[in-house]
């Protein structure tokens, strides 16, 4: 089923406020939870898993640190997979929104709520520059990987 662009503009826009001014955990498990129901209605049960797994192991990862105490390089990764956690739901409707919408939608979408033509212009590029982007990335992977070079990064 496809998911109305308004919907999915107004609930990101809302979960990114509430990343922001509600920081604790139930809140993350709650727009979490809201971001992976819209996942899996839209269709993207591979990604749901995989962000489920990640989920998972980011929290529990936190978790695991609070073990050794309030040591200094702990508490800093334990914040920095917090804040993962925190920004998760939103790279989830991000997800949703590039793999299920066409650009046209999008801006006719903007269009219809009144959005500025100069900020419509931007985002569509925007929009537009994603899949561009994961292509680049397998061409540049695949022609390294025929002159013999490695790219990881741990090769990096």
């Amino acid at each position: 089923m496809k998911i109305d662009v308004r919907i999915l503009l107004f609930t990101n826009l809302l979960m990114g406020i509430l990343v922001f001014f509600v920081q604790n955990k139930h809140m993350g498990t709650f727009s979490f939870i809201l971001a992976l129901i819209l996942m899996i209605i839209s269709g993207l049960y591979k990604e749901s898993i995989n962000y489920i797994i990640l989920y998972i192991i980011l929290s529990y990862f936190g978790d695991f640190l609070a073990l050794f105490g309030n040591n200094g390089i702990f508490m800093y990764i334990d914040t920095v997979a917090f804040m993962i956690l925190a920004v998760f739901p939103l790279t989830m409707i991000g997800t949703i929104m590039a793999k299920t919408i066409k650009i046209n939608e999008f801006i006719s979408t903007l269009e219809q709520i009144k959005i500025s033509k100069n900020i419509i212009i931007a985002l569509a590029v925007a929009f537009s520059y994603i899949p561009t982007l994961k292509e680049e990335y397998f061409r540049i992977k695949e022609n390294m990987k025929l002159r013999g070079i490695n790219l990881s990064i741990i090769s990096i």
